[in-house]
């Protein structure tokens, strides 16, 4: 008898020693604190991306966890971008465990991974924290939670100052805007404008970020239709860096200087005079100089007049009684080395 009530007691122990090594397998929980207070997000630390991640697990069972393992992914979509794992040795009853996880990631490796998309670009990515949990030699734990993790783009602007492009004859002179994070970049960039008649002008130079810096195009063939031509350019920007390439394309509608010109009859003390009329649509002063050669006279008439923006121009050239001959005609730009010829035969 003593034996068999022996015999029920040890099997009632084992029996709740089961039941709790269950219960508390069932009751083990897992939380990350992302976004709150207590998460400052990524800072630089020399060529590295790096954050801290405050984990905690809690053990609500009523025995010690041990050998907990803590594995961290970073994901993009089911792209493992990072990946690292920790050990607690034991989480004590009915106690929490709080640790600090830190995520150390090379930007140029990561980008390398996700592309140059982001560079530019917002992006969604998911923490993902698996873990495994060993009770005695009876019960294991395993939980898993997941957690956005919302990017910022390294370059958060790239503009080009379009009312501010300048055209000097001899190179078109981009005005560009690159904002970025602290992180030491270090490139070039280049840019090549064309339009519908190819390649107009080239240009590289050192980066300049965080303020608003030049980038000098060189023409490489000759422009002098832009005077009186709109045209549209497709500036082509390829940004070469120590973490990858990134290109952007923009378009640029060219206004002329000279626009709507002309030449027509007018009256000055009761002479008819030959005119030349035009209207200064780009954004700047333009100084002009025209040039005129009546062949039968052998005369040459030189004026020059100042044009602000918007202005219509109007420059008497001679009286109309000695335009029964040829003569040229030559519009030059100064300010901006650009030139047209007109001829009284139209060549």
């Amino acid at each position: 008898m003593i034996t068999k009530t022996i015999s029920f007691m040890l099997n009632l122990i084992i029996a709740l020693m089961l039941f709790t090594v269950l219960y508390s397998a069932a009751n083990v929980d897992v939380s990350v604190n992302i976004n709150t207070s207590a998460y400052r997000g990524f800072t630089i630390n020399g060529d590295n991306l790096t954050t801290a991640i405050p984990v905690e697990v809690r053990n609500e069972g009523l025995y010690p966890v041990k050998d907990v393992r803590v594995y961290l992914e970073i994901l993009n979509g089911t792209e493992v971008l990072y990946s690292k794992s920790y050990v607690i040795n034991e989480i004590d009853a009915l106690q929490t465990y709080s640790g600090i996880f830190t995520v150390s990631i090379n930007v140029d490796r990561l980008y390398q991974e996700i592309g140059t998309y982001y560079a530019f670009h917002r992006g969604v990515f998911k923490v993902k924290i698996n873990v495994d949990a060993h009770y005695w030699v009876l019960a294991d734990f395993k939980a898993t939670y997941t957690k956005n993790l919302y990017w910022n783009p390294l370059f958060y602007a790239f503009n080009i100052y379009y009312n501010e492009l300048r055209f000097d004859g001899s190179h078109i002179n981009i005005p560009y805007f690159i904002s970025k994070l602290p992180f030491p970049v270090r490139g070039n960039i280049t840019v090549t404008v064309s339009d519908d008649r190819g390649a107009l002008s080239f240009g590289e130079s050192k980066i300049v970020f965080n303020k608003k810096a030049y980038l000098p195009a060189k023409l490489i063939r000759n422009a002098n239709y832009l005077l009186v031509t709109r045209d549209t350019w497709i500036i082509h920007v390829n940004v070469h860096t120590n973490i990858g390439d990134f290109e952007r394309v923009f378009k640029y509608h060219w206004n002329p200087p000279v626009s709507d010109l002309k030449m027509e009859t007018i009256m000055i003390n009761d002479t008819p005079y030959l005119n030349l009329e035009f209207k200064n649509t780009y954004y700047r002063e333009i100084n002009v100089s025209v040039v005129c050669h009546l062949d039968d006279l052998n005369v040459t008439v030189n004026k020059y007049v100042t044009a602000n923006p918007g202005e219509v121009v109007r420059v008497p050239l001679f009286p109309v009684r000695y335009a029964n001959g040829d003569f040229e005609l030559i519009i030059r730009v100064i300010n901006m080395n650009l030139e047209e010829k007109i001829t009284s035969g139209g060549e």
